[in-house]
């Protein structure tokens, strides 16, 4: 501390004296540097930047940073007494300088001599020193020469010890910080690969190990090989695999142990991870290599490597290469070229030693199928002319090849049914032209045969090759895959697809019995359940409804005359009952391991269905999908185990409702989309809680119908829909039971649905209503001024929607001015609420702004109607937002002076003059208590003063005062007037009677001042 405020003196003088004083504090570091602190470093540093010389005089040398002093810098570093100590700034300023040095590599060595010996101090020095050393550093071929074995083994075998997450954060803080800095040094463009690979093998390789990341905490080998470029992951692969081979880990320790077989596993999968890197996406060759590798050491006896394995490793290898076949490639012909030399490579070991070269060998109906599909193969190679189809069936052909040495059964019978379908396609190209095809069907019950085995190689394949199919699907195929979406199908589905053997399903069958009878009993437990959680909700709702509601004498309570703070509590109130008291469906049982798997097949099932509406698939497929899509998601609703289901299916639905372009739009009749817009409005009727959750995904579908009704451009179609809305909205606003969710409304409103113009005239009717409640008429303002809103539909075709709703306008103006001339002539004693009036200001404003430019509306009349209006009405502060905002665009002033009610002005009711009279009555009490108050405080201090004053009633003042003066005549000066000063003294007798004129006094005014409040107000 004191060598910083030494410091900061020097650098605020100049000259001369600066040179005097550098001269005495020189001195104080003139020492040798085997001698020296922190401290005294840090103030040797600080005399360097204000002159340089300064060094020399001290230490005699002309760099403080210098080979000479490399192992007396290693000490003052290492060396120190306390850990808090490494805060100091002088490590920072060191290590700038070291990073910078030409001697950085002596300096590294004697830093590492320090740390032979395990130490937990001296290895958090080195870490924070390393780490600012990097952040400095400019010759980045040196950095792998930070990575000695000290440093690297010491933080690794101190790291391991830890039992607990949270032991030691400060070290692990300080070698975070090291790997952080290396890390960001690794991602600048001027480091090499080759500097990379150094820094990576002395990582994963020697002195590091393998399990680097796992013990760390970190990802900082991933994050390195991902930056690295072609030739350095190439590299990186050559180091993998001689792990893989078990190599020596060093070739000067030849007696290094081997590796275990955990470190050629994970080596196996960081070569697998490397076939993803993005420098070698494009690199076919490198690929190639690699998997061959790795198939021979999976699938060989004697692999081309002369690497030994065993059955355990082997049997990991093998799954490890089966996983990198699930590769994500742009094209389908890279994916062919790839497999296609695996396949070859695979079959000239296998002819050339009768199969016997293979550690499992195939039986004699895979071996021969085997031999089938290289022919195959072979033929469709050898084509130059490939059409979709011929791809598409040489990649599965390629693929379920190699899966006869992985799930031979499932290979067997896929291969078989493909050859089939090959037959089929390749008799002629007008097959391939028929509206109904059956391969399509065959292959179809195929991809769902793979994809419900839980393999994420086969269901990417699928996804990798569906799309070349979609063309072809048929309406029967759809029905196929829809059918497993089908919540009435349950068991059967798995069965149809994974059949078990038939002892399994005896035993499964009479644990269905058991099963079904332990239902029945729980389902007659439940109906109890059911009685008493019932009445439990009617005394809940019971209580609610009379605690939270306003206070009144009657049963029922009226929702358009509670307040909105009283609406907004009984509206929180009740939905925490419902949620207490909400039927858990689905949920009588926990989920058992079939209905598991059986949920995860139709998720994946859901693969094709996101594939097929991708590809522009024909409108009546397309509507074929979307109600069972919509029958599986209330099904997911309804069952609590279903939610990965319910996310995918939302996700689909969302997908279906964006649709806008189609392979052909023809099949579709004129009743069709009335039928099934009918079919989804009345989804809502069965239950009104599951609509609810639904609502979205209906409304989506619904306005999907509607372009789907203006895509195909019949007037019989478009009226029927616009019939269909039309009365669902009648429904809506005037029938208690609908359970349409307003939100269909919402969104219909901001589409470019030409039937809009004929709804309009309908809410407008609704909305003078006076049947209708006061909640509805609030839904109706924000679907009308939703509409005005709509500038894409409004625009569209402006002058024709103008025309169209000239009477409807006109007829508007003339309701809501009579409505307002009404609401006047209450003088503001009516019960509309602020967000009612907030409503119409807004609507208001948005058909003035709308591009419609409506004319056959005086606005400013209008306007100045609602003013007279407000000059009796107090609003919210939203309201005189709404209100403000629709004058500005009215180019009326919004300045309005309020006027007193005509009751106020002649006689009150009784109900004021009671209120002005209960007032009255407690100024009235409140001023007798201050008055009575005020006695008693006077009497107070009469009394107090009166015994201060006892015993001196004879004493006369004045008389005294005189003799006083008269002694002191020739020190009394008089005034230029010449008239000497006269004071008027009282004795014990009259001092109460000018404390009382004082009282007097004040008394006085403070009544003055009441008296001008009171005329004022």
């Amino acid at each position: 501390m004191a060598y910083t405020f030494i410091l900061d003196g020097l650098r605020k003088v100049q000259g001369k004296e600066l040179k005097k004083l550098l001269s005495s504090v020189e001195a104080e570091v003139s020492k040798p540097v085997t001698e020296y602190s922190l401290d005294l470093l840090f103030l040797l540093y600080g005399l360097k930047d204000l002159n340089p010389n300064s060094v020399n005089k001290a230490i005699g040398s002309k760099e403080i940073v210098c080979v000479e002093n490399a192992d007396c810098l290693s000490n003052i570093l290492m060396k120190i007494q306390r850990i808090n100590l490494l805060r100091h700034p002088i490590y920072e300023q060191v290590s700038k300088d070291i990073a910078t040095s030409n001697c950085l590599l002596d300096l590294l060595n004697a830093l590492d001599t320090q740390i032979k010996q395990p130490n937990r101090n001296r290895q958090m020095i080195i870490n924070t020193i390393y780490h600012f050393i990097l952040k400095n550093i400019t010759d980045h071929s040196i950095i792998p020469d930070f990575l000695t074995k000290n440093f690297i083994q010491h933080n690794l075998e101190y790291l391991k010890n830890f039992q607990r997450p949270n032991e030691d954060p400060e070290f692990k803080q300080t070698f975070n910080n090291f790997l952080q800095a290396l890390l960001e040094v690794m991602k600048k463009q001027e480091v090499t690969d080759k500097t990379k690979i150094a820094v990576l093998k002395k990582l994963i390789v020697s002195p590091g190990t393998l399990n680097f990341e796992k013990i760390t905490g970190s990802k900082v080998v991933q994050q390195i090989f991902s930056t690295l470029g072609g030739k350095g992951v190439r590299k990186l692969a050559i180091i993998y695999r001689s792990v893989i081979n078990a190599e020596d880990k060093d070739e000067s320790l030849k007696k290094e142990k081997n590796w275990l077989n955990n470190d050629r596993l994970y080596a196996t999968h960081m070569l697998v991870k490397l076939l993803s890197n993005p420098n070698v996406k494009e690199d076919n060759e490198f690929k190639i290599e690699q998997l061959t590798y790795l198939m021979e050491l999976a699938l060989l006896k004697e692999n081309s490597y002369s690497v030994n394995l065993g059955s355990e490793l082997t049997a990991a290898i093998k799954k490890s290469f089966f996983g990198s076949l699930d590769m994500k490639l742009t094209k389908l012909e890279d994916l062919q070229l790839i497999l296609l030399s695996l396949v070859k490579h695979l079959d000239s070991k296998i002819t050339n030693s009768n199969g016997e070269a293979l550690n499992n060998q195939l039986s004699e109906e895979a071996h021969e199928i085997w031999e089938k599909t290289i022919h195959i193969v072979g033929k469709i190679e050898k084509k130059t002319n490939k059409n979709k189809l011929k791809n598409v069936f040489l990649t599965l052909f390629l693929h379920m090849s190699l899966q006869l040495f992985n799930e031979t059964k499932l290979a067997v019978d896929s291969l078989q049914e493909l050859l089939v379908c090959y037959e089929k396609i390749k008799v002629s190209k007008k097959s391939l032209d028929e509206d109904d095809l059956p391969w399509i069907e065959v292959v179809t019950d195929l991809f769902l045969n793979l994809l419900s085995h839980n393999s994420h190689l086969l269901r990417s394949l699928i996804k990798s090759v569906f799309p070349y199919l979609c063309e072809y699907m048929t309406t029967t195929t759809i029905q196929q895959i829809l059918s497993v979406l089908d919540p009435k199908n349950k068991d059967s589905i798995l069965s149809k697809y994974n059949e078990e053997s038939s002892d399994e399903d005896t035993d499964e069958d009479e644990d269905d019995a058991h099963e079904e009878e332990s239902e029945e009993s729980n389902l007659e437990d439940q109906s109890d359940v059911d009685e008493s959680n019932n009445d439990k909700l009617r005394m809940a709702l019971h209580k609610v409804l009379h605690n939270t509601g306003p206070e009144t004498d009657e049963e029922s309570i009226d929702l358009d005359e509670m307040s909105e703070t009283e609406a907004e509590k009984l509206d929180a109130a009740l939905s925490s009952v419902f949620k207490q008291f909400k039927p858990n469906h689905g949920n009588l049982k926990k989920q058992t391991k079939e209905q598991e798997v059986l949920t995860h097949f139709r998720i994946r099932v859901l693969d094709l269905i996101e594939v097929y509406l991708d590809s522009n698939p024909s409108l009546l497929l397309t509507l074929e999908v979307m109600l069972p899509l919509l029958q599986a998601f209330e099904f997911s609703v309804k069952e609590e185990h279903q939610k990965p289901l319910q996310a995918r299916l939302k996700s689909c639905l969302k997908q279906l409702s964006k649709l806008k372009k189609f392979d052909n739009i023809e099949g579709i009749e004129d009743d069709t989309l009335s039928e099934l817009m009918k079919s989804l409005i009345d989804k809502g009727t069965k239950n009104a809680w599951i609509v609810q959750d639904m609502a979205v995904q209906l409304a989506d579908c619904t306005l999907f119908t509607i372009r789907c009704a203006d895509l195909l451009s019949k007037k019989a179609i478009k009226k029927n829909i616009c019939a269909v809305i039309s009365e669902e909205m009648d429904n809506y606003f005037y029938k208690r039971d609908s359970a349409t969710h307003f939100v269909l409304f919402k969104k219909l409103m901001q589409t470019r649905w030409d039937g809009l113009c004929k709804l309009i005239p309908q809410l407008f009717k609704c909305l003078f209503d006076e049947d209708m409640k006061a909640f509805k008429k609030k839904q109706v303002l924000e679907l009308l001024r939703l509409f005005y809103l709509n500038q894409r539909y409004l625009s569209s075709n402006a002058e024709v929607i103008k025309q169209k709703l000239n009477e409807v306008h006109l007829k508007f103006s003339e309701n809501i001015k009579n409505h307002f001339q009404q609401l006047i002539q209450k003088e503001g004693n009516d019960n509309l609420k602020d967000i009612y009036l907030r409503g119409v200001f807004n609507l208001l404003t948005s058909m003035k702004i709308s591009c419609l430019k409506i004319e056959n509306i005086d606005w400013k009349a209008l306007v100045e109607v609602i003013k007279e209006y407000r000059s009796f009405k107090s609003l919210s502060n939203d309201a005189k937002s709404a209100f403000n905002k629709l004058c500005n665009n009215c180019g009326v002033s919004n300045k309005v002076e309020m006027k007193l009610k005509r009751g106020n002005m002649n006689n009150n009711t009784k109900q004021e003059k009671d209120e002005i009279a209960k007032v009255n009555e407690k100024k009235k009490t409140k001023k007798r208590k201050n008055k009575e108050l005020s006695m008693q405080k006077k009497e107070a201090k009469k009394l107090r003063l009166a015994s201060l004053s006892s015993g001196l009633e004879q004493v006369n003042f004045s008389e005294e005062l005189q003799n006083l003066q008269s002694g002191s005549d020739d020190e009394k000066s008089e005034d230029a007037n010449g008239s000497s000063e006269k004071r008027k003294l009282v004795n014990g007798d009259t001092l109460m009677d000018e404390i009382d004129k004082v009282e007097s006094v004040k008394k006085a005014k403070k009544s003055k001042k009441k008296s001008k409040i009171g005329q004022s107000i």
